[in-house]
């Protein structure tokens, strides 16, 4: 996280550690920590054996943190057999008294050691604040100086396409309230009725939600189906959403996405990102998507003249009369009635998604543990304070 906003952090192990940390991106990583045995202490007097291991650890630590600024450890405070580092810190801080130290505590103390008592310059990090007064009794902090930092979910800590990743950062969708993926063939794109979906979220948008529509159209790899592309977008910020609020994916990377994106990209979004399906197309003899879409648990917004959406469904939707193909004669929707018909479906959609506990959980989850959301408004904070 600290590498994805901008920071190079320095990561000190120790020296016999095996695991092949040297190729984090971005992190300068340091085997220079003392290789001693930890030993479970229960009382706070350290070993004869111990005692040059902490003189050892004083003196690495003093030489490898005296450019740093800030350190931040891993639950050396509340650990016992981190006993030796727990006493050598505290050294450091009287030495090199201009660092600042976030100790993070990841889980609740049941047994105490008198060690565990307030640092100079320094505060607890706990990931919820209901616990605060426990861990303040526990571990001496005052409760002003115990602060909150949520363990963050999405997206970086998913093993999740490379694509999905950076369709999800680059255009912020875990922070939007309401997200939609449409995967579409360009040259369809009337039969899919995008303009429809389009006009419904300027719609929500003017209702004061935050709205991404993702649309990911295929087979755009010619001059007709770029300018055919091209003309649908002039039309969506005709009506006010703008190219962050929706994305063409055959223009995220041209031409690398022209034809396609990865089936796979499809499925994690409609998991992982996105909480609403609006499908409004006139023509389909089976519709996959609809039920992959179902699969990801977004709210469905169906055709009622598609029947076999409804027969597989069930009445398990949102279902409107967008129009369809019949003998090869077209039955559309009266688009006279848009100001009737439109205000409704977005009233509906709004009252669903605000209703349905499982979507509301979702959603909050993802904006509340997204990486970014944990980052701006949790501990970059706490980075920057003085």
């Amino acid at each position: 996280m600290l590498v994805k906003f901008g920071y190079r952090p320095l990561l000190l192990l120790r020296k016999d550690l095996k695991d092949n940390y040297e190729n984090l991106p971005g992190v300068e990583v340091r085997k220079c920590l003392p290789a001693f045995k930890y030993h479970e202490y229960e009382k706070p007097y350290l070993r004869k054996e111990d005692k040059r291991w902490l003189k050892k650890s004083i003196s690495v630590l003093c030489k490898n943190l005296k450019d740093v600024d800030l350190v931040i450890t891993h639950d050396i405070l509340y650990i016992k057999l981190f006993f030796v580092l727990n006493v050598a810190i505290r050294y450091v801080a009287k030495r090199l008294k201009h660092l600042r130290w976030l100790h993070w505590i990841h889980s609740p103390a049941y047994t105490k050691l008198p060690i565990w008592k307030k640092m100079r310059r320094s505060k607890l990090v706990i990931p919820n604040r209901e616990q605060k007064d426990m861990f303040a009794e526990k571990f001496g902090y005052p409760v002003s100086e115990i602060e909150t930092v949520y363990h963050h979910l999405y997206p970086d800590s998913l093993p999740l396409h490379p694509l999905t990743k950076e369709l999800i950062d680059a255009f912020d969708l875990l922070n939007a309230d309401i997200v939609q993926l449409y995967p579409a063939d360009t040259r369809r794109s009337g039969d899919k009725q995008i303009t429809l979906v389009i006009k419904l979220f300027a719609r929500l948008k003017k209702r004061g939600k935050k709205v991404r529509l993702v649309i990911a159209n295929s087979y755009c790899d010619s001059d007709f189906t770029r300018g055919h592309a091209g003309r649908i977008a002039d039309f969506a910020f005709a009506r006010g959403l703008n190219e962050k609020e929706v994305l063409f994916t055959s223009r995220f990377r041209p031409p690398l996405l022209e034809q396609s994106i990865p089936h796979e990209v499809i499925i994690e979004l409609f998991h992982y990102a996105t909480n609403l399906f609006i499908f409004p197309s006139r023509a389909e003899t089976f519709s996959l998507i609809t039920f992959e879409a179902a699969s990801g648990g977004n709210l469905l917004v169906l055709n009622e003249d598609l029947l076999v959406q409804k027969n597989i469904i069930g009445e398990n939707a949102l279902f409107y009369k967008f129009g369809s193909y019949r003998d090869s004669k077209p039955h559309n929707i009266d688009y006279a009635l848009e100001d009737k018909i439109f205000p409704k479906i977005v009233d509906d959609i709004i009252q669903k998604l605000d209703q349905q506990t499982s979507l509301m959980a979702r959603q909050r989850v993802r904006q509340k543990l997204s990486a970014e959301w944990v980052f701006k408004n949790q501990l970059e904070p706490l980075l920057n304070a003085q």
